[in-house]
């Protein structure tokens, strides 16, 4: 066989916060960017150790996936983008003391750390190469707790926890309120959401260590999944989730009610306690304005405020309401003052 060494320059204190659950989390990354995968658990002579196995159809050619910044995904939008990830899973498992390799019908690869002379101890990966191709799948195989390999795999999004799925947003699953999910893998919990959500990567960014997702990417997607669903009550538009919906479904529309708050057309609901709660939510309250359910009532309570305020100060809110800018504010002052004068 013939033997070589993949060189990294960075030490086994790379990447400091990284755990077990970081390494695990980019290997099935991989997979799940991949598509189809097994997972094979067995026993060992410790109780608490298990070995793993985690396969796939793939046969690469080289080992160019192995160099930093590339990476071969066979998705539009992949999980892992940083062309990294499966390196360091690799360099956080050893220096947790476990085993781990990879082989191939062409390849058999192992982490190792190895001295430099001028900068001391680094990372590589040694690897042989086969003569012969032998008859295996993709096979990533590494020895860890048996409790994080189960609470991990726990944690991933399975055809049974989704409750809705559109193709273009992603999912509403069923895990506790809060928990994001981005391709099936957990990123972090989000306070003030009503579901839990697996979120397509192409509409959510992460960085390279995936647990900071932008509120406003959670709250869009998640709105844009609550939407599409059309399932939701009129106290759940108080949740960030439906910040930005604008569909309101048929069905609650009657428990939303307009109401006149100072000169505005506000709307209100009813609460668990039976008590009126203005609707916060200004995406929902301008979908409510432009819906032609409440148009009547709208009208109705604008005529009825309109009896009550005078000219000058309808023309006033009218003017914050609009917000005119310019030659349009000077002229539209020179009205008020005039109505003012009268």
């Amino acid at each position: 066989m013939s033997k070589g060494t993949i060189h990294y320059g960075f030490g086994a204190d790379y990447l400091p916060n990284w755990t077990i659950r970081e390494a695990l989390r980019e290997i099935y990354q991989n997979f799940l960017d991949y598509g189809e995968y097994e997972t094979v658990i067995t026993e060992t002579g410790d109780p608490l150790i298990v070995n793993v196995t985690v396969q796939n159809s793939w046969a690469p050619e080289s080992l160019d996936y192995l160099r930093i910044g590339n990476s071969h995904k066979g998705k539009a939008n992949p999980i892992g983008k940083h062309g990294e990830g499966l390196k360091m899973a690799f360099l956080i498992l050893l220096r947790s003391g476990f085993t781990s390799s990879i082989l191939t019908p062409k390849y058999e690869v192992w982490p190792e750390f190895y001295h430099d002379v001028e900068i001391g101890q680094c990372f590589c990966f040694k690897y042989e190469i086969h003569h012969e191709p032998i008859d295996t799948p993709y096979t990533l195989s590494f020895s860890i707790f048996k409790v994080d390999i189960e609470s991990f795999l726990d944690s991933i999004i399975k055809e049974s926890d989704v409750i809705f799925s559109d193709n273009y947003w992603g999912e509403i699953v069923n895990k506790p309120k809060g928990n994001i999910y981005s391709g099936g893998l957990f990123v972090a919990t989000v306070t003030n959401l009503n579901k839990s959500y697996n979120i397509n990567p192409a509409h959510m960014e992460l960085d390279r260590d995936r647990s900071v997702p932008r509120a406003f990417d959670v709250n869009y997607a998640a709105s844009k999944l609550n939407e599409a669903q059309g399932k939701f009550e009129a106290n759940d538009t108080a949740y960030d989730d439906y910040s930005y919906v604008q569909d309101i479904p048929a069905e609650i529309k009657p428990t939303f009610k307009p109401r006149m708050i100072g000169n505005n057309v506000e709307f209100t609901y009813k609460d668990e306690n039976n008590i009126d709660q203005v609707v916060k939510n200004r995406s929902v309250v301008e979908a409510l304005k432009k819906d032609s359910f409440f148009e009547d009532a709208i009208k109705k309570l604008k005529k009825y405020i309109a009896k009550k305020v005078g000219l000058y100060d309808m023309l006033v809110e009218f003017k914050k309401k609009h917000t005119l800018y310019g030659e349009a504010a000077q002229d539209f002052d020179l009205i008020l003052e005039r109505v003012k004068n009268k």
